[in-house]
């Protein structure tokens, strides 16, 4: 009622987003994928696997960029094979892999990767882990300077930000060394 004692109508909505209820709901999902790392001729592993899904060998990708608008890659589980787990001709050597929140930069020298503090060390052969792959996962920060994540276009997915550093020298040139699969946990938004 107004001041007045008169009553005061309803509110009634104008046609002016009045449409359909925009949908705002965050949609977790992982997006899979696969790869190979072989060695240069010089044989090293020099890799920085980017947390773009889009680019990953065997991926759902698809299935989720046709529907949603934005997203982010939340956290990511690499498991590595090795792909001669039982050579006695090829050389061995440890393998240092490390997350890089921000920057997708090869790198260059197998103490570039270990500087991180999420690094980590294995054999490239794996012939003394009964078969058993490698795993990693790691989580984006959410607390802290390095926050908060930001959200991609699906349009521009090589906007996410962030890779898998890989280092790795004295290896057999030109061979395939190691297998990986991906699992990358993404948040998706603005579905189309």
């Amino acid at each position: 009622m107004s001041r007045r004692g008169k009553r005061t109508p309803p509110h009634k909505p104008t046609s002016y987003g009045s449409g359909g209820a925009i949908d705002n709901k965050i949609l977790r999902a992982t997006v899979h994928g696969a790869g190979t790392l072989a060695t240069s001729g010089i044989g090293a592993l020099f890799f920085a696997i980017s947390l773009d899904p889009s680019t990953l060998t065997g991926t759902d990708w698809a299935d989720f960029s046709s529907t949603y608008d934005e997203f982010r890659v939340t956290g990511v589980t690499f498991q590595f094979y090795c792909a001669a787990p039982n050579s006695v001709t090829l050389n061995n050597s440890m393998v240092a892999i490390a997350f890089d929140n921000d920057s997708s930069v090869v790198p260059t020298t197998f103490s570039q990767v270990r500087q991180y503090a999420n690094s980590r060390v294995f054999s490239a052969l794996m012939n003394h882990n009964k078969g058993l792959p490698f795993a990693v996962t790691y989580w984006r920060p959410v607390a802290g300077a390095e926050t908060p994540i930001l959200w991609s276009d699906v349009a521009t997915p090589a906007t996410s930000v962030g890779s898998l550093q890989i280092g790795c020298t004295g290896l057999t040139v030109s061979t395939d060394y190691l297998y990986y699969t991906a699992d990358y946990y993404l948040e998706f938004r603005g579905r189309r």
